[in-house]
C-alpha cells in the first residue's frame, strides 16, 4: 500500500508544487530606433513611458544596438534563416 501512495505522490507532487511558484512575466516592447526619426521629440512618447511606469517592473532591459550593427547582422545572415 505504501508503495502505491509513494507512486501517486510522485505523480501529483510536481503539479501541486508548480502551482505554488510565482511565474515570471515578460513584456517585449519593440519600437523603431527613435533617435533616427526626423523631428522626433521626447515628449512624443511621454504617455507611453508613463503607462509603462504603472507596471512597476522589477527589471528593465534595453537593447542598445546601432542601426549600422543591425544592418550588418541582417546582411551577414542568409535570407532563408530570417
Amino acid at each position: 500500500m505504501k508503495k502505491y501512495l509513494v507512486i501517486i505522490w510522485l505523480a501529483i507532487a510536481p503539479s501541486i508544487l508548480q502551482g505554488q511558484v510565482d511565474k515570471t512575466e515578460v513584456l517585449v516592447f519593440g519600437t523603431v530606433h527613435l533617435a533616427q526619426i526626423k523631428g522626433f521629440e521626447h515628449q512624443f512618447v511621454t504617455n507611453v513611458i508613463e503607462s509603462l511606469d504603472d507596471f512597476k517592473f522589477d527589471v528593465v532591459c534595453i537593447e542598445k544596438m546601432s542601426g549600422q550593427l543591425l544592418y550588418d547582422i541582417k546582411k551577414a545572415i542568409p535570407q532563408h534563416h530570417l
